[in-house]
């Protein structure tokens, strides 16, 4: 496969050291992100922000929908868009990826772009175990299950996170997989004693996308606000949500979440730099 993913910490990684000794490269370099929502926006924003004054650097970001962050207000594809000008970015949208080799990716318009690297961003498939351990009727359908996680399959199964089609679906993000992990808990608890099992019930969150060190955007329904100091808040989030799911255990891991969230804390003053956008 010539389009590098970055579903784990070893393909980050691997992707991490090739940008870095593509950009110790003399002459033109050429860097392609296929797909143009949350992962392929984030990712432009991190190269941006550590090599975006490397000369002879070209990117490149290919969208098959009209316009990027499809999940995301209209407005956001505007303001990426601004971050964009005048460096050495090109943005195509509406042209589908048909082929990706070692040097070129293809494009549906038939034109050919160079690419030193190809980060592959777009579309997420459901896992070939779906299929196989019978949870999937055919490959690429996620597990269909019930509002109170179990499948529609296997008897005594829970599935959770992207994994799982809901009668009425969520968007793949990690804070419906939070909450449907401690339901399916709960469940599975209610089960082994006989009792009756609780449908899950989402609670949407606002939304934090970063743009490296350019802008954050934090949305919540229509409405947008951006500033680079949300970065902060982001992080903080992070941390709290790492905190939660792996708990400090000693002194020194306390102290050092602790800190983390002080710096960024002590970043995150909003003050008047903070930009409102209200969506039509």
């Amino acid at each position: 496969r010539n389009g590098w993913p970055f579903k784990s910490v070893d393909e980050c990684a691997r992707i991490g050291r090739n940008l870095a000794a593509l950009a110790r490269r003399r002459g033109r370099k050429s860097v392609v992100i296929v797909g143009g929502g949350l992962e392929g926006i984030e990712a432009l924003g991190e190269i941006l922000r550590r090599y975006r004054d490397v000369e002879g650097l070209d990117i490149s970001l290919v969208e098959a929908g009209p316009r990027l962050l499809p999940e995301a207000p209209r407005k956001l594809d505007a303001a990426v868009r601004s971050h964009c000008d005048g460096r050495s970015v090109r943005l195509l949208t509406g042209i589908p990826v048909t082929a990706v080799t070692p040097k070129r990716v293809r494009l549906a318009s038939g034109e050919l772009l160079r690419s030193d690297l190809t980060i592959w961003t777009g579309g997420v498939t459901a896992p070939p175990l779906l299929h196989e351990s019978g949870l999937a009727d055919r490959p690429g359908q996620w597990a269909p299950v019930t509002d109170a996680l179990c499948s529609r399959r296997l008897d005594n199964v829970l599935v959770i996170g992207d994994a799982a089609a809901l009668p009425r679906p969520l968007a793949k993000q990690a804070y419906y997989a939070l909450q449907m992990g401690a339901c399916a808990a709960e469940n599975a608890t209610r089960a082994l004693k006989g009792r009756k099992l609780r449908d899950i019930r989402p609670s949407p969150k606002p939304m934090l996308n970063a743009f490296g060190d350019l802008d954050t955007f934090l949305v919540s329904g229509r409405t947008v606000i951006a500033s680079p100091k949300l970065a902060a808040l982001k992080e903080a989030v992070f941390q709290l949500t790492m905190a939660e799911l792996d708990p400090p255990l000693n002194p020194r891991a306390l102290q050092g979440l602790s800190a983390r969230l002080a710096r960024a804390a002590t970043r995150m003053a909003l003050p008047a730099s903070l930009r409102r956008m209200l969506l039509s």
